[in-house]
This record gives structure tokens, sequence and C-alpha cells, in this order.
């Protein structure tokens, strides 16, 4: 009788395992056909990024190479989506270290599409230098998916003042102040396919069981209270480090695009776009760049991902320019 017993649970666990094994199977074929955002956001986690011990949390691995979002996207040797830059500027080069999160790493979006690269080719070739021929501009891509504001003042600090910067940008999202997400490496997290699956199916079914959960409720507790004192603080900090080094600063406020004919998020953009404009930086919200009347999906990289594509950074660019080539005439003192 017992061993009868065990001989059906070595079935029962046979057949288990060989389900799981069968599911991981057709999971990784279906979605090499099918690009899927959770899925795309556990591999750019997985494939991309590597744990380290300081504030930043999580970097991307050096020389790494992937294709995210149906993207090739490749990692410079300091683990920038970058050219490979020396630290050491050249002469006669003006220097932008641009901080953020996915929108300016340029998630889903081709390399020369993103919207820091597209203001370093405007800059270069847009503008006339009459007097000085041998002006040259530098935009460097600090962006790294993920990063709330926290970690993107610590890559600042780690990484972008080894660059000798003249102007720090730093592109604002509604989601920067949420706390910093940790990355745990282990060899099922890193390569199951069924195990990232799941994960987004339960995040997924979430509010279903927590009928109060929402994010845009979620988004409001981050910028009120005491959640808003610290995240003060955190700005605070990064204004330190810009007025220490003397350095110049513009700060982007990059739109929600999940609705853009409503800006369910102004209260909190006004507020953030406040507190810069009481510290005497300039900032610009780019929101208003958007056409309202468009469907929001215009902008999106794909039909589940409202990441902007590569027609919002063509306008994030054009603004972004606009409002440096004004602070440059108006300074007489970077550009002729």
């Amino acid at each position: 009788m017992m061993h009868e017993q065990y001989k059906k649970l070595i079935l029962l666990s046979c057949a288990i395992l060989l389900s799981l094994l069968l599911s991981e199977c057709l999971l990784r074929l279906y979605f090499r056909f099918v690009i899927n955002y959770d899925i795309e956001m556990w591999r750019y986690a997985s494939h991309v990024k590597v744990p380290v011990l300081d504030d930043r949390r999580h970097v991307h691995a050096p020389n790494k190479k992937e294709s995210l979002m149906g993207v090739d996207v490749a990692i410079n040797e300091k683990g920038l989506r970058d050219f490979n830059y020396p630290y050491e500027k050249p002469p006669g080069t003006f220097r932008i270290v641009a901080i953020g999160d996915s929108f300016t790493f340029g998630w889903g979006v081709l390399f020369n599409e993103i919207y820091v690269k597209r203001l370093e080719k405007k800059l270069n070739h847009d503008i006339p230098h009459h007097q000085d021929a041998t002006r040259h501009y530098e935009v460097i891509n600090l962006g790294v998916g993920n990063y709330n504001t926290e970690q993107e003042i610590a890559m600042l600090e780690l990484e972008g003042l080894k660059y000798h910067p003249d102007l720090v940008l730093l592109g604002f999202y509604i989601n920067d102040a949420e706390p910093a997400q940790h990355l745990t490496h282990s060899f099922f997290t890193q390569h199951s396919y069924l195990l990232a699956f799941l994960k987004q199916r339960l995040v997924h079914l979430k509010p279903y069981f927590e009928p109060n959960y929402h994010y845009a409720q979620i988004y409001h507790q981050l910028y009120g209270g005491p959640r808003w004192n610290l995240y003060e603080k955190q700005l605070d900090h990064l204004l330190s480090i810009i007025r220490s080094t003397h350095l110049d600063f513009l700060v982007v406020l990059l739109p929600d695009l999940r609705r853009i004919d409503a800006d369910e998020f102004g209260d909190i953009y006004k507020k953030v776009q406040m507190y810069f404009i009481n510290q005497d930086c300039p900032v610009i919200n780019l929101r208003s760049s958007l056409d309202q009347t468009q469907k929001s999906s215009v902008y999106w990289v794909a039909s589940d991902d409202p990441h902007p594509n590569a027609r919002a950074h063509g306008i994030f660019a054009e603004e972004i320019y606009k409002e440096l080539q004004n602070t440059f005439k108006k300074e007489s003192k970077h550009i002729p």
C-alpha cells in the first residue's frame, strides 16, 4: 500500500514537472513571435541589468546587447546606452549629461531617435556657429529604466560628474518619487519565462482583489504629506550638487501619455514645477507640446506600452532645443 502511494506521488511529481517544462517551452516559443511589454521589461531587468551595492541599486551590464520591444539596444563599456565618450572633455566641447528613467533611456525606440540623441544632433547641426566653428556639443545619456530620482542623483554623482559636464538635464516623470526597486538575480528569476509571466499576471490581478488600488491614487500619495517632504529633500540634495559644482541645470517634465486629453496629474507636475521655479531653476513642461486632440496611442511605443515613441521623442527634443537655444542666447556665453 505504501509502495503504491509513493508510486502515485512520483508520477504526480513527474506530471507536474513535465507540465511546467512544457509551459516554459511554449511561452518561450510564443514570446519569440509576440512582443509583450511585461515580458520585455523582465528581459531588460534580468538580461541587461546587474545589481550594485551603491545607491543606484542596479546598472546596465557593460557592453551588453539585447533586442527589446523589437529594437536593438547596445550598452557601451561604461554601462550607458550611448557612444563611448571619454571622461576627459575635448577642448571646445559643451557637455550635457541627461539623467532620467526609461523615458530618457529610450525604451522602445531606436538609438538615434531618443530625445537625448536628437537634441545632440540638433545642437550640432541646427545652431549657427558664426564666431566659433569648432564648438561641439555632446549630450550623454545616463538614463536607466526604473530609476527614481534618488538613483538618478546617485548616477550623476558616481558617473555623470566624471564627464566634466557643463549642464545637467533632469528628465522627470510622474513615478520618480517611488521607492527604489531592488534587483535580485537568481537562476529562475533571470531565465524562467513562466515565472516572469505568472508574476506579471498576479500584478494585473491586484486591482480585482484590492478595489481601491489604482495607479493614479498611488502617484498622488507619493507627492503629499511626509512622502513629499522626503522627496523634497532628495531634490534639495540634487540642487546642492548642481550648485556646488557650478553647473547649469534644466528640468524637463516628461508627460504621462496614458491620457493626454486629461491632465490627470497636472497638480503633481505643477507642484514639482513650482519647486524648481522657487529655486530659480529653468523647467519646461512638455505636455503642452503634444497635440491633445490626437489619440494618446499615437505617441505610444506599442498598444500595451505608453512609453513615448519616436514621434514623441522628436517633439521632446525640439522643445528642449528651443529652451536651450533661448537660454544660451540670453546668457551670451555658450553660443555666439
